[in-house]
């Protein structure tokens, strides 16, 4: 029973800040072309 209330916790979790994950995922992809194009930019 211990298991299945730390899902329920777990799930209610991911609902409430699912949206924090995106906007880490969002900023992680914003700095790897930013320093894609930067690295570019410099070799060329």
């Amino acid at each position: 029973q211990g298991v299945l209330e730390i899902y329920g916790t777990t799930n209610r979790w991911v609902a409430g800040y699912w949206w924090v994950g995106c906007a880490l995922a969002a900023v992680s992809v914003l700095l790897w072309l930013a320093g894609m194009w930067r690295s570019r930019g410099a070799s060329a």
